[in-house]
């Protein structure tokens, strides 16, 4: 691609006249010098009239990259013909995730998202070959998620419901709320509290 050579700032000792071509109203991007060297290895695209401008040839096997900034601009919203769109109203880019889960962990390493909704971070954990756990509150959510990960072929996974809205059957059942919170504290490699083994846990310590 091409890059142009403007400066953002005015600057009085880059305002000089390159081989014919006139400076731009805040001065080049680059010293007489630099530029001579880059015009002598064929990087810049000279301009045919004295008004013109002058950019400087990028190549993609030669272009490190920028730095990503804390404000992403560059990732757009799903798409309504999108492959990737649930309808699902809180859902997120795939791209969005995939760049977080990279960014934060490595392969094999366990990503935990409590509020999964469609389950866009479990398929990007999936799919970048790390484990997951995900949780939500909501059926519909739990649902979509499940359905999500079948479809793209996912490893086995293992989906529990004990949410509140299941408590009461639980109990008529013969109390395996017991059982699925030691499942749970399991998977986190956790203990429960001996002040409130019911619901509560502890972090393990190394």
């Amino acid at each position: 691609m091409k890059s142009p050579l403007v400066n953002p700032l005015d600057r009085p000792n880059l305002k000089y006249e390159f081989h014919g071509v006139k400076p731009l109203a805040k001065g080049w991007l680059y010293s007489k010098e630099r530029m001579e060297e880059m015009y002598k290895n064929n990087e810049l695209i000279m301009s045919k009239t004295k008004n013109g401008r002058i950019y400087r040839k990028i190549y993609l096997d030669e272009y490190k990259g920028q730095m990503v900034q804390n404000i992403w601009t560059d990732i757009p919203i799903v798409n309504p013909m999108a492959r990737e769109r649930l309808d699902f109203p809180t859902q997120k880019p795939e791209a969005l995730l995939e760049r977080i889960i990279k960014a934060s962990s490595n392969e094999g390493d366990l990503v935990a998202d409590f509020f999964c909704g469609s389950g866009t971070a479990l398929a990007a954990a999936e799919r970048l070959g790390r484990c997951w756990i995900g949780v939500d509150f909501s059926k519909v959510a739990i649902q979509v998620a499940r359905n999500r990960l079948v479809n793209m072929d996912a490893k086995p996974f293992l989906v529990e419901n004990i949410g509140n809205y299941q408590r009461h059957m639980i109990y008529l059942y013969g109390g395996r709320i017991y059982e699925m919170q030691r499942i749970v504290l399991k998977l986190y490699d956790a203990t429960p509290r001996k002040d409130y083994p019911d619901i509560s846990k502890k972090q393990r310590t190394e």
